[in-house]
């Protein structure tokens, strides 16, 4: 957890409760007189620690541990204004939905400014013009309500909503790992979903366009895999296919090829169904450039394999899901220790440039 989530909490509860109440909470907590800097990491269980103690110390005996968490999660989206982050927020999309539907996107990307975060899983389950039903994963235990306060916070602040927020399930991660999985019931006026629905019913009844074969798809997208409900593997695209040698993958289980990397579900047809709005990230498994056996594999960028980065979509057709993908390549050297060239990725959207972008940054250090 970085610093800049205490230092939220810290210039709040002493603007609204006073200096008194955050030096006790400070001590109970272990901290004392701590200097909290926002690009240092902390315990995790500091900030429960935190909410505990001022619920202790405060004149508002009714407040409680719960009450606590979910004040200093509208804290922390007041506070980080200050580091620009409202402005990311704001160009997520023009509803709340949007936002909603983006947030597993957003931590994707700020994850270079805080390489050690471990930032939790969001993702809608399914919505209706009252609101919406939200997953969230973490590794951490005891941030439920902060959550909520964070949520509550963004909803008044970016989208003027006044937002009622359940908790449907809380419970330990089923997929093998420490954390929490929490399942949120979302309340709010969420007509845009209505809109866009009509739109695209619209778009379907009004086109004119002859279908084309789905040879043309996998041409545009020669990393493209498509499994059906069995997960069993029904076409991939051409580049797809030479990560594996050419080898024969038509008929076999996904998860013999690639093992899913983020986020961190389990890799069901369920679940591929309902994170059709989240970036996904595959990682390949024992293709002829894999760089370490599965049994060896770490989090770090050291050691992990090719990774593949795009969105799953449900093709009613064929019954079935396409994941349209890219190669996630930050320079030359990552390229061509994977066996690719410049050419073999696509013109239509910005692989090339990041490539040639973290080559070109690496030459000027040089």
């Amino acid at each position: 957890m970085y610093g800049m989530l205490l230092e939220s909490i810290q210039h709040y509860v002493q603007t609204e409760y006073g200096e008194d109440v955050w030096n006790k909470a400070l001590e109970e907590s272990g901290f004392k007189n701590a200097v909290f800097t926002t690009h240092q990491v902390y315990p995790d269980r500091l900030i429960p620690k935190l909410a505990a103690a001022c619920s202790k110390h405060t004149m508002h005996t009714g407040d409680q541990k719960d009450d606590f968490l979910c004040f200093f999660g509208r804290c922390f989206v007041r506070f980080f204004t200050h580091y620009g982050y409202d402005t990311l927020i704001r160009a997520s999309g023009r509803y709340f939905r949007d936002f909603l539907n983006g947030i597993d996107n957003l931590h994707h990307q700020i994850r270079f400014s805080y390489p050690k975060m471990q930032s939790p899983s969001f993702y809608v389950e399914k919505e209706d013009v009252g609101g919406a039903r939200l997953h969230y994963r973490s590794k951490r235990s005891g941030f439920g309500y902060y959550v909520i306060g964070q949520l509550i916070q963004i909803a008044r602040t970016f989208y003027d909503l006044d937002l009622q927020i359940s908790i449907l399930k809380d419970e330990e991660d089923g997929n093998g790992s420490s954390g929490c999985h929490l399942i949120y019931d979302l309340r709010f006026d969420n007509t845009p979903y209505q809109l866009a629905q009509t739109a695209r019913r619209n778009m379907i009844e009004h086109t004119d366009l002859v279908p084309v074969s789905c040879v043309y798809l996998f041409q545009l997208f020669p990393f493209a895999i498509a499994f059906d409900r069995t997960m069993t593997i029904l076409q991939v695209g051409e580049k797809s296919r030479e990560l594996f040698g050419g080898e024969e993958m038509v008929g076999l289980a996904v998860e013999t090829f690639f093992l899913m990397h983020r986020p961190r579900v389990a890799f069901t047809w369920e679940n591929i169904y309902i994170l059709q709005k989240v970036v996904v990230e595959l990682e390949c498994l024992n293709s002829r450039f894999t760089k370490h056996p599965i049994a060896d594999r770490r989090n770090s960028a050291s050691t992990r394999n090719l990774l593949l980065k795009g969105q799953m979509r449900l093709i009613e057709e064929w019954d079935a899901i396409i994941y349209l993908c890219v190669p996630l390549l930050s320079n030359l050297q990552e390229m061509q220790e994977v066996g690719l060239y410049l050419t073999d990725l696509c013109l239509h959207d910005s692989s090339r440039e990041i490539v040639l972008a973290g080559w070109q940054h690496g030459a000027r250090l040089e």
